[in-house]
């Protein structure tokens, strides 16, 4: 059962993500907090036969305070939707 919603804000770039080595990578806004982080950078890797999405904690900007991954991470895919919602999380699509 989903607990919450998600809210994208934006894709960052590759100047945001400089540390990543990532196909894409997307800041949420979760509410209620994922374990402390209102803010989310959920960043799917597609390298070779690896494909990976990760949670991680950020900043309103992007800016990831740690590299532990949080709940939904899962590796197998690179759905940025799918691993917010594993992490109990319905995303809002907003229409800019």
């Amino acid at each position: 059962m989903l607990k919450g919603k998600a809210t994208l804000i934006k894709e960052l770039t590759s100047t945001t993500m400089y540390l990543y080595n990532s196909s894409a990578s997307f800041l949420y806004r979760v509410e209620p907090p994922l374990e402390g982080n209102d803010h989310v950078v959920v960043s799917c890797v597609h390298i070779r036969y690896l494909r990976e999405a990760h949670i991680f904690g950020s900043d309103e900007e992007g800016i990831v305070y740690t590299f532990c991954e949080l709940p939904g991470s899962y590796s197998g895919d690179t759905d940025p939707i799918k691993a917010l919602n594993r992490a109990g999380y319905e995303v809002e699509v907003v229409e800019s």
